[in-house]
């Protein structure tokens, strides 16, 4: 909804070597990410004809579209919101140049990265062993596995994961204990 901004965001990608496309109106969203696949989407939350956390959640809720990392931008601290709709980033308004650089560097490094990392946080072993086999039947993903909250929290600590699955009942952590904190060692990779 915002031109200069929106013209910002094209400079800040363009210096990055990547192709950048605004949609101005939700209409032209999914024309758009058809036509050109997008290696990551921004999205203001304050979209003029739709709400943004609408689009996010259709998003997500999309087997076709969930896997593009979506990085919200906006103008209320809204960060733990976004996060638990599965946001890749959330940055509050207005954004420094220093935010915005980190913001392409993480979509340029995510998108370079052909091998994806998942964390699965899980004290059943059965359930593990099902969920790695579901997930590791190609060599385009790497998963580790933590069998408590806490040893999660301390590889979250030392790696950098792509996606992390939770099992929110372990014995150690309460489930929304151990995203806040998984909220909080991320703010300091992803402003």
């Amino acid at each position: 909804d915002d031109v200069r901004f929106a013209k910002i965001m094209i400079e800040k990608a363009h210096e990055r070597n990547l192709r950048a496309v605004v949609a101005t109106q939700f209409v032209d969203v999914y024309f758009l990410i058809n036509k050109f696949n997008p290696a990551a989407i921004t999205l203001d939350v304050k979209v003029p004809d739709a709400s943004g956390w609408r689009i996010l959640d259709l998003f997500k809720n999309d087997i076709n579209l969930r896997h593009i990392p979506i990085h919200l931008i906006s103008g209320e601290e809204n960060k733990l919101l976004g996060m638990q709709r599965g946001a890749r980033s959330f940055h509050l308004k207005p954004l420094t140049n220093e935010s915005l650089s980190l913001l392409f560097s993480d979509i340029v490094e995510y998108s370079e990265r052909k091998t994806k990392r998942v964390l699965l946080i899980e004290d059943n072993d059965v359930e593990s062993s099902q969920l790695i086999k579901f997930l590791g039947n190609n060599r385009l993903i790497e998963i580790d596995l933590a069998a408590s909250g806490k040893k999660g929290l301390d590889m979250i600590r030392t790696n950098t994961y792509d996606c992390i699955i939770v099992d929110y009942m372990l014995p150690d952590l309460a489930g929304m204990e151990l995203i806040m904190e998984i909220t909080e060692i991320n703010k300091a990779r992803i402003v």
